[in-house]
């Protein structure tokens, strides 16, 4: 739609076009250097393609090792689309890039290409380092070739021409400036369908007259495929844009790879089936029976009642088995002034659970009287190791070998973003050409390696970011949009978020285990729900009762609501508490000391857990410019800027 073109034309024309986001604080000039007898060829295949060449003599006023070439690849186009203007965003091909210091005189010297570099956020880099500085008023003459694929714009209904032959971020100044463009057939489509500009970035000073008419800037245009012209200076942060409108057809842009973008959406979609597949056969919990238990289950202690629950081990598990001693008469609690302090009353038996022993014998080494202010360390180390233990217990008690069945699914999420990510690489290497194949997938199986050895979900997780960043990269360069990726990307994230929930979700409990946690949470629930007239039956059955279930509802987190429902209820006081700070014996005062205890042990064992956590981690460390649209100077892909440093 070469019309089409026209018509957009006085729009391009205002609108400022960026090949980049970097910015320059100032156009002052660099005097450190100066360039001239600047020639740019630029041959245009059939397909788009650009083949480029760039020589300059370049004058040094200072000293430097590297000179440096920066080629926009990431362009940003406005299109009057429906009587509104967007912006779309698309990324050129650079590939086939050599350069030389073409005097060096037997001088060794080297190529490096640079990506992204703090400054030059969306430019290809490429540097020619000597190993001579330069000196001052040295001339060198610099040699770049590089293919350029600014990328089909068919999708805006727009063919033609739109480039940069001399970008606008060199900050020095340039004379004697040549350049040719050569068309793969007859560009003379219509009556002034070549406009050339320069000058800063939004010039719309242009190019129009001969030779004859203005010997400083002037094009000639009467070869049917080739466009020259001369531009006698430039200063710094000016550039040379040239416009040429086509007609639809012209170029035979290169079809675009199909097979990429299937492949990730089928990924995708076997994404989404493996999902649904691990929740039914494998993730699903069963359902749970919980019938009504007005006494603890199995006779499991507070700790491992509470393990059961919340499927682990828990500081608060451990604090409630300081009033389950007392009510067993292994202990006494005292609240003496402003601390409660735990005395040995007898010896505790072998019949005893043997976590109730360790505990015990941990609490009372060498003493028969402690402040809960200032517990032994021996008591602090078996409540950490009771807390690994009852993790285990759980996982052992509820399910078929949780642990290591959940091991590799885990690693779902990244090993999907990871395949993706391989595609994208493979893509970008093959078709944008500036990022090494081999070295990014090296460093992506390196990462995936070291997260299934580590077995870290943090680990997984950054290579699931990574990998989406990546594949939303290539999907960005595939269409040539960034719009065009939205469905892509956020079809991405909704099927990475659900397989990260599918491994949160907990494996089938085993028949025994479905039992027992159904068992523990009917009798948690009838402490939440007891009425008041079913619990002064219990008590006239068991003056005891109130005392027997409270250890448990420190584990189970329903102290509260245990204590509430009790306040009317007349019970005796326990012969394991004793206090002077009331004369008569309240249910509630007892509640606010023993709570008051119970939390400071709670945070002195959570204090201690976060130190191993992090002396744990401490230890194990690791060893396991817009391709059209514009219409004035700068607005044209390619371009971009020299320096040196």
């Amino acid at each position: 739609m070469w019309g089409l073109a026209v018509v957009c034309l006085p729009l391009f024309f205002q609108m400022p076009v960026s090949c980049t986001t970097t910015a320059f604080a100032s156009e002052v000039t660099d005097t450190t250097m100066r360039e001239s007898n600047t020639n740019v060829t630029i041959t245009i295949d059939s397909k788009g393609y650009y083949y480029i060449t760039e020589t300059m003599d370049m004058t040094f006023y200072a000293s430097y090792t590297e000179f440096l070439r920066d080629i926009p690849y990431k362009n940003t186009v406005y299109v009057q689309e429906n009587g509104t203007v967007k912006k779309h965003t698309s990324y050129a091909q650079i590939r086939d890039v050599s350069a030389s210091w073409e005097d060096a005189n037997g001088e060794a010297f080297e190529v490096n290409t640079y990506i992204d570099e703090e400054g030059y956020e969306g430019y290809y880099t490429i540097g020619v380092k000597s190993f001579k500085p330069t000196t001052y008023g040295e001339t060198r003459t610099y040699s770049f070739t590089y293919t350029y694929y600014p990328g089909s714009f068919e999708d805006y209904g727009y063919q033609g021409v739109y480039f940069n032959i001399i970008g606008h971020m060199a900050s020095h100044e340039r004379t004697n400036i040549n350049f040719s463009i050569t068309f793969p057939s007859n560009y003379h489509t219509a009556s002034n369908n070549v406009m050339v500009y320069y000058g800063l970035y939004g010039s719309n000073d242009s190019v129009l007259g001969s030779e004859e008419e203005n010997p400083q800037a002037y094009i000639n245009t009467e070869s049917e495929t080739v466009i020259t012209g001369y531009i006698q200076h430039l200063g710094a942060y000016e550039g040379v844009t040239v416009q040429v409108a086509l007609p639809q057809n012209y170029f035979a842009f290169p079809e675009k790879a199909v097979w990429p973008g299937i492949v990730t959406y089928v990924v995708l979609a076997v994404a989404v089936v493996l999902c649904v597949l691990l929740y039914i056969f494998k993730l699903k919990s069963a359902p749970l029976v919980e019938p009504v238990e007005v006494t603890p289950p199995n006779n499991l202690i507070p700790l491992k009642c509470g393990a059961i629950f919340k499927e682990k081990g828990t500081p608060e598990g451990v604090t409630s088995m300081l009033v389950y001693m007392a009510n067993k008469g292994y202990i006494s609690i005292e609240e003496k002034e402003d601390s409660v302090y735990l005395h040995k009353k007898q010896e505790i038996t072998e019949k005893e659970d043997n976590y109730l022993q360790r505990i015990y014998t941990a609490l009372f080494t060498g003493q028969d009287v402690v402040s809960i202010d200032a517990l032994p360390e021996s008591f602090y180390s078996v409540a950490l190791s009771a807390i690994s233990e009852m993790n285990v217990y759980a996982n052992h008690t509820l399910y078929a070998n949780k642990k290591h069945k959940l091991s590799w699914v885990q690693f779902i999420p990244a090993i999907i973003a990871f395949f993706v990510c391989c595609i994208a690489v493979i893509y970008s290497s093959v078709y944008l050409g500036f990022l090494h194949v081999e070295t990014s997938i090296i460093v992506l199986l390196v990462v995936l390696l070291v997260a299934c050895v580590c077995k870290h979900v943090l680990v997984s997780g950054i290579v699931t970011i990574v990998s989406l960043i990546m594949a939303y990269s290539y999907q960005s360069s595939y269409y040539q949009s960034i719009e065009k990726t939205y469905s892509f990307f956020i079809a991405t994230i909704i099927i990475v978020a659900l397989l990260w929930g599918v491994t949160l979700l907990k494996q089938k409990y085993t028949k025994d285990g479905a039992v027992i946690k159904g068992r523990v949470n009917g009798f948690r629930k009838y402490l939440q729900v007891a009425e008041k007239s079913q619990l002064e039956m219990l008590v006239e059955e068991n003056p005891n009762y109130f005392y027997d279930i409270l250890p448990y509802t420190y584990a189970l987190d329903v102290t509260d609501v245990w204590m509430e429902k009790f306040k009317d209820i007349r019970i005796q006081a326990p012969t394991w508490y004793v206090t002077n700070s009331v004369s008569v014996f309240d249910v509630m005062a007892m509640h606010y000391v023993l709570s008051r205890a119970s939390t400071r042990v709670y945070h002195q064992i959570q204090s201690h857990v976060l130190e191993a956590q992090r002396i744990a981690r401490a230890t194990r460390g690791f060893s396991a410019g817009g391709g059209h649209g514009g219409g004035f100077s700068g607005g044209g892909a390619g371009g971009g800027g020299s320096r040196a440093r």
